[in-house]
């Protein structure tokens, strides 16, 4: 599945990685979504995750990730009801939901220096299915929740990766911000 997925993606891959242009980059991670998005039929073993995704759980399957950490693409998996902290991801990304439905909860933007605490003001709440896409800057708190009794899957591309920037998370009862570094479960497949 891995492989069938980086030979899908291997042209703009290599576009990618010959560019310092950082519009550019993020065009090209749109363009590698939604050929993430519009291959699935293709690539996509949805009995592998339905096997291997439990409920309330959270999953990441690495696609690529660039030698100098400067972007990684994952597919991760969403088990029933499972729902993130509200948090930032201190890189610009962006998603796009591949299998089931998915809530964000958009909670405003987080600066820094990061604050002890930080109440959100006006949360929005936006659906999303499958071909529908976010995109998050750096300063930008967010809440993801697979609302459903099944499985929901999502690309992402993160320009930098996750556990290389200092992302926060918000505690919903106390509104103490912390520094978020997520080790989630790795599925593991044949590459």
């Amino acid at each position: 599945m891995v492989q069938k997925l980086r030979k899908i993606l291997n042209s703009l891959i290599v576009e990618i990685e010959k560019t310092n242009d950082f519009e550019l980059k993020k065009d090209i991670a749109r363009q590698i979504l939604t050929k993430i998005f519009q291959t699935k039929d293709i690539w996509l073993d949805k009995d592998f995750f339905e096997r291997e995704i439990n409920d309330g759980c959270f999953y990441t399957l690495r696609i690529y990730l660039n030698p100098k950490d400067e972007y990684c693409i994952t597919i991760q998996g969403w088990g029933a009801h499972h729902k993130t902290p509200i948090h930032n991801h201190d890189t610009w990304s962006s998603s796009i939901t591949i299998l089931g439905s998915e809530i964000q909860y958009l909670h405003g933007k987080i600066d820094k220096p990061y604050p002890e605490k930080y109440q959100p003001i006006n949360t929005i709440k936006k659906i999303f299915e499958e071909g529908d896409r976010i995109e998050l800057d750096s300063t930008e708190l967010h809440q993801v929740e697979n609302h459903t009794n099944n499985i929901a899957l999502s690309a992402v591309f993160f320009m930098k990766h996750p556990n290389t920037t200092d992302r926060v998370s918000v505690c919903e009862e106390s509104f103490d911000v912390k520094t978020w570094k997520v080790v989630p479960n790795k599925l593991k497949i044949d590459t």
